[in-house]
């Protein structure tokens, strides 16, 4: 499962300012939180997404680290810096895991983050097999033994694409069908 706010076509503009980012990803989780989300999810997982900048939120020390996975949404202007890689460590030896989207941590200064996710999710919405294998060979090469996780999957012949190239998660149009 992913879960998400959802926001009308004006507020995209401000989704990338620190402050609204923050306030997005703070009523997230206070949502999820009132939800009993632990409960409701039992032996699922939940990918949350969340800006880098928001793991220091205190309803972050208070979440359930089990079932959950901190979708880490990276946008060119973040540093990552020593604090936020030694958070994340310490939220991982809290027992929480963590995804980050395959197009967004090519960088190389992004490296060290991607050695702490557990899982990478890259969009198959294209199906442009040569592109996903040299992405997935690309992210193996920097952190191998990562969970690939396919993300726009529409057809059921793109599920089955995903399928062979050895994605253990789906997500996308065909599966929500």
């Amino acid at each position: 499962y992913t879960f998400m706010l959802r926001r009308a076509m004006d507020d995209q503009r401000d989704s990338n300012l620190p402050d609204m980012q923050r306030l997005y990803d703070e009523t997230l989780l206070g949502n999820l939180q009132r939800m009993d989300i632990a409960r409701l999810l039992g032996q699922r997982q939940a990918f949350v997404p969340i800006a880098p900048a928001s793991l220091d939120l205190p309803l972050i020390d208070d979440w359930p680290a089990a079932g959950t996975v901190l979708l880490l949404n990276i946008v060119a202007q973040i540093p990552i810096d020593e604090p936020l890689l030694a958070r994340l460590a310490e939220l991982k030896s809290r027992g929480f895991s963590f995804a980050v989207h395959a197009d967004e941590v090519a960088r190389a200064e992004w490296h060290a983050l991607l050695q702490l996710a557990d899982y990478v999710l890259v969009d198959v919405n294209s199906e442009d097999i040569p592109a996903i294998t040299a992405q997935i060979a690309a992210v193996s090469k920097v952190a191998a033994g990562k969970h690939f996780v396919a993300t726009g999957v529409q057809t059921l012949e793109a599920f089955h694409m995903c399928h062979k190239l050895q994605f253990v998660l789906f997500m996308g149009p065909f599966i929500t069908r």
